[in-house]
This record gives structure tokens, sequence and C-alpha cells, in this order.
């Protein structure tokens, strides 16, 4: 095969669960198809990150961002050994995952141009709160290598006409675009007011199966995974009120909880500790393995969704009200359910859980078909985006 391929992602010091096993997961599906493979490394808080985020917030979420940042700054000696803790298993995973050195604002055009072929994507690289000059890939010669896109996400509904406008700029000269939701689809041929082939295609973490997965996984220490039925707690939005809904359901239904926290901001213990088992300093290789044992999923998360419905596990998806980009609707869950025929897995955020719903069968006949046949046009995709590293130069 031949050809170097670099992907640009939220990799680097990313202590987000999806986030890590995304890139782990592209990698992996593009090293084995033939291909020198490498994750770009650059550090978000050189790119104007936060004043970014700061611009694209509505006040009421600009002020739980600087709460949350000054009780990252002034919390107690119990939270900072956790968060060190938490640190220590992400960075493992990161490790295991070939990267570049670090670049910079200053040579990272030089530095991603020695690649035959980029690509960006997935997860939410191209959200207008945070996207950057390496996510965009700007100033980039589109003449020199081959810029692609693979199930980049935007986790917005609409841009305003200044992020439309730098949108369009930017994706002038990449030679394939492919994002996650049809949404962003939409977005982008608006932006770029053209009928251009923009193909909706799988998460990363999607072209792998279950035994696929756990072929790769590194595996730094024995999951944490309890005797006893359990169930699989993970919420990224309104932690405290989706958790406390969930445990209890699990204690009607006789199941042991088990919370991965997101968010590290307060004790967790503190607040759930004496009914759940609270897990601040998960690595993603566990947490994908403490998912796989559960009786249940209990989950907001994109990524949580996506596991439970590759691996065909029971699970149930709080709705999302809204994305980090100001008062924009966040679709992405909803648009993968609704494309796996499992739209009646979401609860409205004021539904409780009851035992009978909890213990429920999903029905994964039309996500199975419809996941072999979207895996398949996927690759298709990825494959166009590959072999043209081979011409490149």
């Amino acid at each position: 095969m031949g050809g170097k391929i670099g992907i640009v992602t939220l990799y680097h010091d990313n202590l987000n669960f999806g986030g890590l096993l995304q890139a782990f997961a592209l990698h992996h599906v593009v090293e084995t198809r033939g291909y020198e493979c490498e994750l770009v490394t650059f550090d978000l808080d050189l790119m104007g990150h936060y004043t970014r985020r700061l611009v694209h917030f509505k006040p009421s979420q600009a002020y739980d961002a600087i709460k949350r940042n000054l009780s990252f700054r002034f919390c107690g000696a119990d939270l900072k050994r956790m968060r060190k803790e938490r640190i220590h298993a992400f960075k493992q995973f990161e490790k295991s995952i070939p990267h570049s050195k670090i670049v910079t604002k200053s040579d990272y055009r030089t530095q991603i141009e020695d690649y035959d072929v980029v690509l960006v994507g997935s997860d939410q690289v191209w959200n207008p709160a945070w996207w950057n000059d390496i996510l965009l890939l700007n100033g980039v010669d589109g003449a020199k290598i081959v810029k692609a896109s693979y199930a980049a996400s935007m986790g917005c509904s609409s841009l305003d006409a200044r992020d439309s406008k730098e949108l369009a700029y930017s994706l002038a000269d990449y030679a394939f675009l492919s994002v996650r939701e049809k949404s962003a689809a939409d977005i982008i041929r608006s932006a770029i007011n053209d009928k251009a082939d923009i193909e909706v295609v799988l998460d990363p973490t999607l072209l792998l199966s279950r035994d696929e997965w756990f072929k790769a996984l590194p595996s730094f220490a024995e999951a944490r995974i309890p005797d006893s039925p359990y169930a699989f707690i993970y919420m990224v939005d309104k932690q405290d009120r989706y958790t406390e809904k969930s445990i209890r359901a699990c204690a009607d239904a006789g199941l042991i909880p088990v919370v991965v926290t997101y968010g590290l901001d307060k004790n967790y213990k503190e607040e759930f500790g004496g009914r759940a088992l609270i897990l601040h300093d998960c690595s993603p290789e566990e947490w994908v393995r403490l998912l796989d044992g559960s009786a249940v999923i209990i989950t907001d998360s994109f990524h949580g969704i996506a596991f439970s419905c590759n691996f065909e596990k029971r699970f149930w998806c709080f709705r999302k009200a809204e994305t980090l980009n100001g008062s924009n609707k966040d679709d992405r869950q909803e648009a993968l359910l609704s494309r796996l025929g499992l739209s009646t897995r979401i609860i409205d955020a004021e539904k409780d859980l009851t035992k009978t719903m909890l213990l429920s069968e999903p029905r994964f006949l039309k996500c199975s078909e419809e996941l072999k046949v979207e895996k398949e046009s996927s690759f298709v995709y990825l494959d166009r985006c590959l072999t043209a590293a081979s011409i490149s130069r």
C-alpha cells in the first residue's frame, strides 16, 4: 500500500472516554489496512480553545464554566488526588496510540504537510465552540497533501454567518468530505453553497466489532467488575440529576450502580458513594470492559450509546438539551439512534426510569442490519481517502 497518514482529532490531553476511544479506533482501522499512521499531537490550550468557547457560550454556560474552573483551582486535597489519578489513567491509554511530537501554532503547517493524507475526525472536531486552525487544517496546502475528513462531527444544529463563512473558507481545498451526522452535512452544504459530495459515515468506534475491540484494546489493569449484576452509569450532562435517577432505578431493579464520573468538579463519592460504586480514575479501556460486562447501560453520552448498540447491550439514553455552542440543539445521540432504529431508548429529562423500563430489551435487528450496511459504505469511503496516499506525491 504505502503512504503516511496523519489523523487530526481531539486526542492529546483529552480526558474524555469517547474522544480517546474514537482516536484509537480510527488509528487501528487505518493501520490494519496497511498504512503507516499516527495521531497529530497538538496542545489545545495554545490554540485559543477556551477563549473561543467563552465567546460561543450562553451567559449561563459561561457562568458554569467559570465556576467549574474556580472549583478546580481551589479544591481540596482529595479532589486534587483524584484528578491526578484520572490523568494518569488517561495518559497511559493516550501513550498506547502512535502519535507525533507536539506541533505548535508556528510549525503545524510544515509538520502536517509531511503526511501524504491527513484525516480530520471524528468526534466534535468541527464544533464552532472550539474549532481552530489545526482542526480545520487552515493554511495547510491541499495541493501538497490530501486533506480529508472522516466522520467529522459538529455537535450543533446551525452556524451563524461568521462561522459559516469561516468553515466554507477552510474546507475549500479538501479532497474528501465526510461527517458523522446528516445535520452536519446539511450545515456544510449550506455554508459552501454547493451540492458538494459529503458522505455520512459511521463513528470510528463502530467500525470495529466487539471481538475486534477486545483483541485490539491494551490492558493496563484488571477492570473493577462487580461479582453481582450491575448497571453502568455514565453521564456527561446534568451529571447529578440523571445519576440520582439512575441510582434509584437500580435499587428497585436489584442492580449495583457503577458510576463512572465525567467531570471532577466535586467529590461524587461523598454524594453517591453510600449507594453506588463510584469510579473517578477509570481508564478508557476499563470503561469499555465495564460497559461490556454490565446488565444495562444508562447514559447521555454519544459514545455510551455507540458502544451499547455495537455490543448489543441493554441501554437507556437521557436526551440532551443543548450543546456548548450557545443554545444550539445537540442532535448527535438522537441522530445515531434514529439511524439504527432505536429511538425508543431515549428518555426525556423530566421522565423517571422504572424497574420495568430499565430491564426491557432493545430490538437490535434493524440496528445490526444497518450497522453492517453502513460499515461497508464507511470502509469504501475511507479506502478512497487512503488510496489517494499512493498518488498524492
